[in-house]
């Protein structure tokens, strides 16, 4: 139910209006749910294998073995990667500030997707500069044809580790969505400043506290300083 990403697939496909763009999705029921078959062809990403296959029960022994719940789903990317052509737009967000078996499974991905003549491009990515200190996770970013950060801090963070020659800098594309013209509430007659603060809200990350309170003193320097209101 991750509306952004859908978002992130409406833009893609306004800004590539002239050509066959195909959607890879890990939940094809909601993406249908959400119409993004009128704009693109909709696939799952991976295999539907019955309980008791060959592939399902040795996806099951490697993760027992590795304690990996993402490592062990390339063993149902038999299809995808069967008939690799064409660019490949691996929507990143923060994917790689996760947990490190995540960053291996993009890698993964990346690097067959590559190995079979198919070229990607890491989109929208935001990338901690202490995840560039990893060797692993330079040798995979440089396999891309395309890197675009999201944001200047990662911009700067990959330019500083040494992907110059395909590192760029530009916002996500959900933000060329055509807007559609609704009757406003009385709070969006002055310009609005809107925050967006995702997955930490969820209070899973230990710098939830302090992440509060930093957005109490932002709003209250808005409303105090500004004539902004706050969505």
């Amino acid at each position: 139910y991750n509306h952004g990403n859908e978002a992130i697939v409406r833009g893609i496909c306004e800004l590539f209006s002239n050509r066959k763009i195909t959607l890879y999705t890990f939940d094809p029921k909601i993406d249908l749910l959400y119409n993004l078959n009128e704009v693109c062809e909709v696939l799952p990403f991976f295999d539907s294998h019955q309980k008791f296959s060959f592939q399902h029960l040795k996806a099951s022994i490697f993760q027992r073995i590795f304690k990996s719940k993402w490592l062990q789903k390339k063993f149902y990317l038999t299809k995808f990667l069967k008939n690799i052509d064409g660019i490949y737009l691996l929507e990143a967000g923060d994917q790689y500030c996760e947990k490190n078996d995540l960053r291996k499974f993009y890698a993964f991905v990346n690097k067959r997707i590559v190995k079979k003549g198919g070229k990607t491009v890491l989109l929208g990515c935001t990338i901690n500069e202490e995840i560039l200190q990893d060797k692993e996770v330079i040798k995979d970013l440089h396999t891309y044809s395309l890197i675009i950060a999201r944001e200047s801090i990662t911009y700067t963070a990959l330019i500083k580790a040494g992907l110059i020659n395909n590192t760029y800098l530009a916002p996500d594309p959900a933000f060329l969505m055509k807007p559609k013209i609704i009757n406003l509430p009385d709070i969006f007659k002055n310009e609005v400043v809107g925050l967006n603060y995702g997955f930490l809200a969820q209070g899973n990350e230990k710098y939830y506290n302090l992440m509060i309170k930093n957005y109490e003193n932002l709003i209250l320097y808005i409303l105090n300083s500004t004539n902004y209101n706050i969505v």
